[in-house]
Parts: C-alpha cells; structure tokens; sequence
C-alpha cells in the first residue's frame, strides 16, 4: 500500500491498512549535490525520449535521477519518497505527459529503489500464483514474451502476482513473493491469444508508449493479492516454433542461477557500487532455497495453451490432456 499525494490512476484505490510506502511531492528541486555521496553510481538509458537514469547513495538512503522528470530520494528504510521535480518543471504546469513519465518511474524504478533499500530482492519479472498456493516467475529480456505466457498462465488457471516487478522478500525464515502492480501489457497479436476472458466490467485497456495494450481494472479473482511462497524461476528462452515439445526445463546450477537473477534485477542497468553486493547476496540466498530453471518456449502463440498447461502442471494443476 502506498500513501501518495501524486494521484496514480493506474493502480486501485485502497480502502483501509497502514501504507508501506508513503510518497510527496515537493516543491523545489532535489537539495544540492554534495548531499549525495558520489560512490557507486552506473548511469543507464531510458528507451524513451532519451533520458537517462542514476542511482546513487545518499546518507538517508538511495537518490534515483531521472533528467526528464527530477530526483527521488528514498530514505528511511525505503519507506519515505519525495520526488523533487527537475528544474525546468518548478513552477510549471503539470504537463500530462511528464506526469505520465513519473508515475511510470514510481511504479517501476522507484518502488524498486524502496524494495532495495528495504532489503528487497526486485526482479524484472512476470508472476503468476499457482494451485499449489505458491507464486512462479518468468524473467526474460524485454520483449521475449513475458507477459505473454503470464496472461496465457492466468487464462489456464493460475492468478496474476505482477507483470512487471517481482519483489522477493524473507520472512519468518521464507521467501515470499510480494503482489506487484495488476496490469497486463501485452502486443495486439499475443492478446488474441493470451488474454484471460474473465478480465471483469471494469477492465479497460489504453495504448501504451511501446505500442502495447495496457489492460487495467483487472477482475479480483484472477489477482493474487496476498504474499505468496516462491515455488521457482523459469529463465525464459524461446525455442524454434517447430520444437517437438512445445516447453521444456532444464535446472540451472548455483552460480548461473544467481548471476541470472543479478542479470535480471529490475534495477541492473543502473546499480553499481555498495548495491550491487546486496543484490548478488539476495539473488545467492533465493538460489539456495529455490530452484531456478532454464525454461525454452516455442516461438508459436498457437500452441501458447499448451505450454501454459504444462507449466502450471508442474506445480500443482491437472495435468494436459494428451492429443493425437
């Protein structure tokens, strides 16, 4: 739960609880640089507009920079958010389409600097809750089809964790996965394939920045709302259309297994320094308690069901009838 004085439009309404999280908004620019200790700090590129990202430590904490947007502090454990607007935005009127920028940066990078902060393993990853009350996830490159074999997992039966950012938290001595935002980004043709019929009245889709259909509003029953044990991570690869078997894993030994989920943090291209060793200690921890497969996928949405099947198979759900 997030307190936010920044209307987030994209994620529901909550009625009642105490807020992990609480974000303001502030009305200067971030305070001077030599607040922030030049140590470790890897800058990155974001995709869109040509903007560029840097997460850097700070004596209250982390400072991710955004030269689009402006600068987050995080502090307090990774509780407390301030987004101070960059220079050319104070004062100004709030523009939609940067406001749309720094939602997608709370959403996404900033709540993973929190989770970090907090001693939080974030992975740039699909989850999906299975049978067996447990929570698997895809980690994959962008574009590989993550979110496509997420939604086609949901439509088989299993209940959507996060589509994007998958938090794996320790506690009572258990690895559990954290819900992460409940949207399903998903290109015009692995829709017509891959998205769950019962989406609910109040789903509505937009048309992302990437071209995607953005699917919001998503029906209750098929969202995982609760923490839920880590079962495993599939590192997602496609396989030829034609492959006999349309999925199959293959484990993955300690050290590649962790070095894939450093791979796949959901702030890698930035963290260096101080994080980087929390973070390959955290992805060393969830390899000894869990197992991580290689998972090949054929490249054929018309035999996405199927495999869909045959994964949820594996943690608890009947088992796919066999054809012909």
């Amino acid at each position: 739960t997030l307190r936010s004085t920044l209307a987030l439009p994209g994620l529901p309404s909550a009625e009642s609880g105490d807020a992990r999280w609480t974000l303001r908004v502030s009305d200067e620019p971030a305070p001077a640089a030599d607040a922030v200790v030049p140590d470790g700090t890897r800058l990155g590129h974001d995709g869109r507009g040509g903007c560029t990202m840097a997460l850097w430590r700070t004596p209250q904490g982390f400072r991710y920079t955004h030269s689009c947007t402006g600068a987050y502090d995080v502090h307090e454990a990774g509780r407390t958010l301030v987004w101070h607007p960059a220079p050319h935005l104070v004062g100004a009127p709030a523009r939609p389409d940067v406001l749309d920028l720094v939602r997608n940066d709370v959403a996404n990078r900033v709540l993973a600097v929190a989770l970090l902060a907090a001693g939080t393993v974030a992975l740039h990853a699909s989850g999906v809750a299975t049978a067996d009350g447990g929570a698997i996830g895809f980690l994959a490159a962008k574009g590989t089809g993550k979110s496509t074999l997420a939604a086609a997992l949901v439509r088989a039966g299993g209940r959507l964790v996060t589509d994007d950012t998958f938090a794996v938290a320790e506690q009572d001595e258990a690895l559990l996965v954290l819900p992460g935002v409940h949207h399903l980004r998903l290109h015009d043709d692995a829709a017509a394939h891959a998205l769950p019929e019962a989406l609910g009245d109040d789903a509505s889709a937009a048309t992302g920045a990437d071209g995607k259909q953005v699917h919001v509003g998503l029906e209750a029953a098929i969202l995982q709302t609760a923490a839920a044990p880590l079962r495993a991570l599939y590192l997602l690869e496609p396989a030829p259309a034609h492959a006999t078997a349309p999925v199959t894993r293959t484990p993955l030994t300690a050290v590649p297994a962790a070095m894939a989920l450093v791979a796949h943090a959901k702030l890698a291209p930035i963290l260096g320094g101080s994080a980087l060793p929390v973070l390959l200690d955290g992805a060393a921890a969830i390899c000894e308690r869990t197992p991580v497969y290689r998972l090949a996928v054929a490249r054929d949405l018309r035999r996405l069901d199927e495999v869909a099947a045959r994964i949820l198979a594996w943690h608890g759900h009947p088992a796919p009838a066999l054809v012909g």
